[in-house]
């Protein structure tokens, strides 16, 4: 089931969808592994913010940011103003937050 209606968040919370998942390949090839919550493929993702909180300056909705391991929250399912079913994540900001891109900085492709 999924959440509905307006959600606005408070203070200093950031909240991100498209959170990067799955064993990826680089453009060059190289294999990134998935993070299966084990002992390898543990590693920094990116998200795309969807919404601050009124406290966060440094950060915009549609930004890229690459987010510490294991510093979101296990996400809820949103239905959007279309109907359309996604998932945000909530991010411990600003302490997991490494980098921010204006667009998806990565070239790699999903693992068939």
């Amino acid at each position: 089931m999924a959440v509905k209606g307006e959600i606005k968040p408070l203070r200093d919370v950031v909240f991100v969808t498209e959170l990067e998942q799955g064993q990826r390949v680089s453009a060059g090839g190289i294999v990134i592994p998935d993070d299966n919550m084990k002992d390898h493929g543990i590693r920094a993702r990116w998200g795309k913010v969807w919404k601050v909180g009124p406290e966060v300056n440094d950060l915009k909705e549609g930004e890229w940011i690459l987010i510490k391991h294991g510093r979101w929250t296990f996400g809820i399912e949103v239905e959007g103003d279309n109907g359309e079913i996604f998932k945000i994540y909530k991010v411990e900001y600003p302490d997991a937050v490494e980098l921010v891109s204006d667009e998806f900085p990565l070239d790699i492709k999903p693992l068939n």
